[in-house]
């Protein structure tokens, strides 16, 4: 259940109930964990020193991958998943043989590995 606490022009302040009884305090940060993992500069251990009220996970994809049967065997041996990675491996490359092209493939890459957005950067691209 959502309540007003406090509402100014279009901007408000509340919180809601979750079902097992937690209370979350809105606006708020939402972390996301994708593929069972957290995305992003905080760690788990980050979050819970935080504070963290919430985060959006979504476990199916291990159910995807690597699969059901491959992540009850390995529990039954006593493994746990805490984070998983995915390694992008191309299946063919591109030769870039103009100047221009390699320079402004080079200035895209160094652009998108600047932006906070952007995590991972993977290309085809045979250097």
């Amino acid at each position: 259940m959502f309540k007003v606490i406090k509402q100014e022009g279009r901007a408000r302040r509340g919180q809601f109930s979750c079902a097992h009884g937690g209370v979350v305090q809105t606006p708020v940060f939402m972390n996301v964990g994708t593929q069972g993992a957290i995305k992003g500069a905080v760690s788990a251990h980050d979050l819970k020193d935080l504070k963290c009220q919430i985060e959006l996970s979504n476990t199916y994809h291990l159910h995807l991958r690597p699969g059901d049967d491959v992540v009850k065997a390995l529990e039954e041996k006593g493994y746990s998943f805490v984070n998983a990675e995915v390694e992008m491996v191309p299946q063919n490359y591109v030769k870039l043989t103009d100047d221009g092209e390699r320079k402004n493939m080079e200035k895209l890459i160094d652009m998108l590995e600047d932006n906070d957005d952007v995590q991972n950067v993977y290309h085809n691209w045979d250097q």
